[in-house]
């Protein structure tokens, strides 16, 4: 799986796609998974229509806990998504991960919402990270919870 890492959210602008894809969640899940394997991750991904962590992940004793949303064809889902996406990692904060991260479509409507968080307090405080998964699900960027 081709990744690339974001060093800033210019890069994660130009990274962005319009249009529509239908990309669902099971795509963007098998995406990641495929990257975060490539980055020596411990993968385990959640089975489909189960509770819990769509994604777990361990490297060196680090644990990662990620959750994904698909793209949709009304763009006020896009910000219903995004928000429920933001919610479920807050829950999940007391399963003591050291980095949480939220998987998602590289669409304009994501990437926008994204850029629009406080950085310090949503980013840095929560140790978010952020996976983009373009067309296809051809290439993951990846935006790291310290770059700005």
């Amino acid at each position: 799986m081709s990744g690339i890492v974001f060093k800033n959210k210019i890069e994660m602008r130009n990274f962005a796609y319009g249009g529509e894809t239908r990309m669902d969640e099971e795509t963007v899940k098998r995406a990641v998974t495929e990257f975060l394997r490539s980055q020596g991750y411990d993968v385990a991904p959640g089975k489909k229509r189960e509770r819990g962590e769509d994604i777990r992940a361990t490297k060196e004793g680090l644990n990662l806990i990620v959750e994904a949303k698909g793209e949709y064809p009304r763009s006020a889902r896009y910000n219903n998504n995004f928000l429920i996406a933001l919610g479920q990692i807050l829950r999940r904060r007391s399963m003591q991960a050291a980095e949480y991260g939220v998987a998602l479509p590289a669409h304009a409507n994501y990437v926008r919402l994204i850029g629009e968080l406080d950085d310090w307090l949503v980013r840095s405080q929560l140790r978010l990270n952020f996976y983009l998964v373009h067309e296809a699900g051809s290439q993951v960027g990846f935006l790291k919870w310290d770059v700005k």
